[in-house]
């Protein structure tokens, strides 16, 4: 058998293992989770046993996934299809346990397929619109040495990947697919962008950036970048003033809440610097747009005595602030009253 021939007929294997016209559904964000695939398995080394264990995983979460739709799937030509095919239906793939030794790898995963891939293998065009909308996430942290994503040294990774997410954000990894695609710090634009959010269908990015200033303090920025449009410029880019047009799927209220969700994980996380450790004060402010909610949150950086500005609960109209600063009380709310 030739080698064009073997691939004709694992294409249609495919085609016959998950296609379904009497079964043909309608398929929503929930439906394309798969939650607690269970793996353990036993290799060469740990390296290996771990990438054996995440192809093992995305499969068991396949034939769930189809389970639960009412498809039939015969697992043995499941195994049959190349690695790289089953890689490419995950969207994101979340350890929520894991376990190793020199030989062995278990551990528990969280995993979300495209819905595009899912689409093909069903068979079906019914696929809801609120399946195939998504965001990037990517957290950044930075110092006056670096700019980190997925190393071991971003608190602000950790933290977002602690938080519970929607089906409509999607937190990479790392992994070196990821890696691959995203060689830019902190990339603004969407030329920069656009491999990473072809390969998780999406067409917009958030680019959460926490920064560690000299001084200890911590500065909070979100850029929102979709499409060709809207990209922020050198200028914007320093002052930390840049949020681009409304996402597609996601209100920017939303979106700086999943953030403030994220920054609560951080700071109970221990991870803050020494400048959190000072005097609080929470206040209470009122606007009439996210405009306004904006040029709010830039004035009161400008408090004299500021280390740290943190937003425990965001509403249409109203905010709850907390405000940590250095100097004295009466200073401060001095500063706070002009």
């Amino acid at each position: 058998m030739t080698r064009i021939s073997l691939k004709r007929i694992v294409h249609i294997v495919i085609s016959l293992l998950f296609f379904s016209p009497t079964n043909a559904t309608s398929l929503t964000s929930d439906d394309l989770i798969v939650d607690n695939v269970a793996v353990i398995i036993t290799d060469q080394s740990a390296p290996k046993a771990r990438e054996a264990a995440i192809l093992e995983a995305e499969k068991k979460g396949l034939l769930s996934l189809a389970e639960r739709q009412s498809i039939a799937i015969d697992a043995t030509l499941l195994e049959q299809i190349p690695p790289s095919q089953i890689q490419q239906t995950v969207k994101a793939l979340v350890i929520v346990r894991e376990k190793t030794s020199p030989t062995k790898y278990a551990a528990t995963f969280k995993i979300t397929y495209k819905p595009s891939a899912i689409q093909k293998l069903l068979g079906s065009s019914k696929i809801k619109n609120d399946a195939v909308t998504s965001c990037v996430v990517l957290p950044y942290f930075k110092n006056e040495n670096h700019t980190e994503l997925w190393g071991d040294e971003n608190p602000w990774f950790n933290a977002w990947t602690s938080a519970k997410l929607p089906a409509s954000l999607v937190l990479p990894l790392g992994d070196l697919s990821d890696m691959k695609l995203l060689q830019a710090n902190a990339p603004l634009s969407f030329e920069q962008l656009k491999p990473i959010l072809s390969h998780y269908d999406s067409r917009c990015a958030l680019v959460s950036i926490l920064k560690q200033e000299v001084n200890g303090s911590l500065t909070l920025v979100n850029y929102k970048i979709k499409d060709a449009s809207a990209l922020a410029t050198p200028e914007q880019k320093i002052q930390g003033n840049y949020d681009a047009a409304l996402i597609a799927t996601l209100d920017l209220y939303e979106t700086e809440k999943f953030s403030i969700d994220a920054s609560k994980i951080f700071n109970v996380a221990g991870e803050q610097t020494e400048a959190s450790k000072t005097n609080i004060i929470k206040i209470s402010v009122s606007y009439d747009n996210f405009k306004e909610w904006q040029e709010i949150k830039r004035n009161l950086t400008h408090l004299t005595g500021l280390t740290r500005m943190f937003v425990d609960k965001l509403e249409k109209k109203t905010a709850i602030v907390s405000l940590h600063y250095s100097v004295s009380q009466q200073a401060f709310l001095e500063s706070l009253n002009k």
